[in-house]
């Protein structure tokens, strides 16, 4: 079984600094319902088996518009909550979104960031691939936005990421940097279980980036692939949104 992870559980705080009432950024709309970030991942995961949501801010709001759409889509979607979004991280829902993929005995798991914008080939280049995915795309890498990627002298994939937006180093010799595109596939889920039942609490607490981080070191530099996105946004705030809004 072939599983997607979308992560939508965050307070999109900085969306909403645009907004006259707060909401939850996946499914904001200017009117039809399908002009989502949600509803714009969700079609393009055809060809996977299922897709694990989990939420965590506005969940019931979630719920309700997944129950509207869901018959649009060729695959189930499972719904998972995650009632710790406001206290832990991005890596608190990822573990929650692993499990319910463990759980279900899912032979690959793909994580997709429930804010992109991305182009259909791209996701379909990540699902044909063989191999662990990591991805990137072609915007400037700026500090107070980007999930930065590099492979170290090591030949080892590891990541930097501003949790305040502010300036970020990276303190050891790098052989190349990429703008994440923040889509990647974990093809050995025997690592993952590994990593999902032996990690201490603390791995979960911050971003997704640690597990990530520590699931690429556990494979080999052959068992890895870069993909790039051809097309990419991370929609943090609204303008964000608008721009691509008749595309999704």
């Amino acid at each position: 079984m072939k599983t997607v992870i979308v992560a939508v559980a965050g307070m999109s705080i900085r969306f909403n600094q645009d907004m006259a009432e707060p909401v939850l950024k996946g499914i904001y709309t200017e009117g039809d319902v399908r002009k989502t970030l949600l509803y714009s991942i969700l079609r393009k995961c055809k060809g996977f088996d299922r897709v694990v949501l989990v939420g965590g801010y506005q969940y019931e709001k979630l719920v309700e518009y997944v129950s509207a759409c869901k018959e649009d889509f060729p695959f189930q979607i499972q719904m998972v909550y995650n009632s710790n979004y406001q206290e832990f991280g991005t890596g608190y829902t990822l573990k929650l979104g692993l499990e319910q993929c463990l759980q279900d005995n899912s032979s690959e798991i793909t994580l997709i960031e429930g804010d992109l914008f991305f182009d259909e080939a791209s996701l379909d280049d990540v699902k044909r691939s063989t191999r662990s995915v990591a991805t990137y795309n072609n915007k400037t890498i700026y500090s107070n936005k980007a999930v930065i990627a590099y492979i170290n002298e090591a030949h080892e994939l590891k990541y930097k990421f501003s949790t305040n937006h502010g300036s970020v180093e990276i303190a050891e010799p790098f052989l190349a940097i990429y703008n994440s595109g923040q889509i990647w596939k974990f093809a050995d889920t025997d690592v993952v279980k590994q990593l999902v039942s032996d990690s201490p609490e603390t791995m979960w607490q911050g971003t997704n980036l640690k597990f990530i981080e520590e699931y690429f070191h556990q494979i080999s530099e052959e068992e890895r692939e870069l993909l790039p996105l051809k097309t990419w946004e991370n929609c943090n705030t609204k303008a964000d949104y608008l721009k691509y809004e008749e595309q999704l």
